[in-house]
């Protein structure tokens, strides 16, 4: 078994290892437990703190949105518990209006919100433990796999300093958890099949099952897991009785979801329409370059535009360095090793691609869609950079401060960061509550919006906004007389939120100008005009 003493370290450049090792996975905590509460509270966060709470959005939209005037501490009730609720009525939520999202994490965040509050540190510290633990985890099953504790060091600070994961540690959502179950299963898998028991067959459905539970996204994993143990029985001559096994742990797995399976069925229209927005068909030079970005983040969040080449260029270093690390696994570890990680890597991004190449969908550019890709190009990254420790490489050695570095620079931006690339549609509501903070007594008039989108964005910016900061929320369809009653006797002064199109017609009748005060083009002061113009 190999260790840190070997003869690559000495005991002075040991210690030194140690000590750098135990700074930079510091480090990773520190960036997921710094300014929790300084980033925008995304527009999806919001969703899961509706559900966790027990809420309908459509209960939200029919106490909110009734042309009335209401508070931030109104607005913010639909992110608490529900009064009289339980934890069925989150099921419910979802079963209802969100049916593509099972159920685990969301229960999880209610119990979490029950214990801590509603702030936004006890909405979002479920998903920063879940990504601590995820450190662990990658880890321990790095070392399983090379059986030596430099490798599994590079893994565990690869993951601590990743930029994705940084950004998505602090967001109260189910991706961390879901890297969590994808190395914990991949982890059981490994134990399963080189070491057969009855205890590591049991965890590993277990982690099957809290996988799909997780996200739908997990099958991607399953079908990678199903691959590995083909190639385990076939090219290795390896028993049948492995895949008699995993055969019986998937089945176990699928009947202990088969009521979320039933759920998906009978609610498939609603499934459909809350994802057939992944339906745009791209150009293959943008599907590329979403790809470069997308497996570059990883490690790197250096951006400069979509049409400067000083992205991509910069960027693609790092896709040569998993190229590379693929590569040296391929030619120095145990084919067995390689296969497995390659496999849990490329599979679940195949299954992504082909539709997006033949029927005009984009999945692969949603860089959270990718997340059963992630850990194993980590661990072969971790791989490699060992490599060049033990060879003694000073190319090699350039190579781990350029990908450290990276790490350590656009990790600390990101924690001290308002918004980031993942906060999409909600990216800019933090220049826009401080174009309403500028305004004394603001009343920010808004609708559903065209898209339907306000009513996560618009309790997004409630947390960002001066507490005597009012919404005037119109229904659907818009009251257009008690609207005009609203702005006659109100003494506010006049903003307004990502109108629909309905909305501004109305206020245009109603004789009201809208002038843009952001470049976006989300926020607008509203003047009245002379009667005459």
């Amino acid at each position: 078994m190999e260790t840190l003493r070997n003869s690559y370290f000495t005991q002075k450049q040991l210690k030194w290892f140690k000590i750098l090792f135990t700074i930079l996975i510091v480090l990773g905590i520190f960036f997921r437990l710094t300014n929790i509460e300084g980033k925008i509270y995304w527009h999806d966060e919001v969703y899961t703190s509706i559900r966790a709470g027990g809420h309908l959005a459509q209960d939200v939209y029919k106490n909110g949105f009734n042309d009335r005037i209401v508070s931030i501490n109104e607005l913010q009730k639909f992110q608490d518990i529900k009064s009289e609720s339980t934890v069925l009525d989150t099921i419910h939520s979802l079963i209802e209006e969100d049916p593509q999202h099972p159920p685990l994490y969301f229960v999880l965040a209610r119990y979490t919100l029950m214990s801590f509050g509603n702030t936004l540190t006890s909405h979002r510290i479920l998903a920063i433990f879940f990504s601590l633990l995820a450190i662990l985890l990658i880890y321990l099953f790095t070392f399983d796999l090379f059986q030596s504790k430099l490798v599994s060091s590079f893994s565990a600070i690869l993951l601590s300093l990743s930029p994705f994961d940084v950004i998505f540690a602090q967001t109260d959502r189910q991706y961390s958890l879901l890297t969590l179950v994808t190395i914990f299963s991949s982890w059981m898998l490994w134990k399963s099949l080189t070491k057969s028991s009855l205890i590591n067959w049991i965890f590993y459905t277990l982690a099957c099952t809290l996988g799909l539970y997780t996200q739908p996204f997990f099958g991607l994993t399953l079908f990678s897991h199903f691959f590995i143990v083909i190639y385990h029985w076939f090219s290795l001559k390896k028993s049948k009785s492995y895949f008699i096994q995993f055969s019986i742990s998937i089945l176990i797995t699928v009947i202990l979801y088969i009521p979320w399976i039933y759920i998906i069925i009978t609610h498939f229209q609603n499934v459909l329409m809350l994802t057939n927005w992944v339906y745009f068909e791209q150009s293959p030079i943008f599907l590329v370059k979403l790809w470069i970005l997308n497996f570059s983040s990883l490690f790197t969040d250096f951006f400069v535009g979509m049409d400067n080449p000083l992205t991509f260029l910069y960027r693609l270093l790092f896709i040569i360095i998993i190229y590379l690390a693929f590569s040296t696994l391929y030619r120095q570890a145990n084919r067995f090793i390689f296969s497995f990680i390659f496999i849990l890597m490329i599979v679940p991004f195949g299954i992504l691609v082909i539709p997006d190449l033949f029927f005009g969908s984009f999945r692969t550019v949603v860089t959270r869609y990718l997340i059963p890709c992630y850990p194993p190009i980590q661990i072969a990254v971790a791989y490699y950079l060992s490599q060049q420790i033990i060879t003694n490489s000073k190319l090699g050695k350039l190579i781990i401060l350029f990908v450290l570095i990276n790490g350590i620079i656009f990790s600390t931006l990101i924690t001290f960061a308002e918004t980031s690339w993942a906060k999409v549609p909600s990216y800019y509501n933090a220049e826009t509550a401080k174009q309403i903070n500028q305004i004394t007594s603001p009343l920010v008039i808004s609708d559903r919006g065209d898209s339907s989108t306000n009513l996560g964005e618009i309790i997004s910016l409630s947390y960002m906004v001066k507490k005597d900061t009012q919404f005037l929320l119109t229904s659907e369809p818009l009251n257009q007389e008690k609207l005009a009653n609203i702005l006659k006797t109100s003494s506010s002064n006049f903003l307004v939120f990502q109108p629909s199109q309905k909305l501004r017609l109305s206020l245009e009748k109603l004789n009201y100008r809208l002038d843009s005060l952001f470049a976006a083009g989300n926020l607008y002061q509203l003047t009245k005009q002379p009667n005459n113009q």
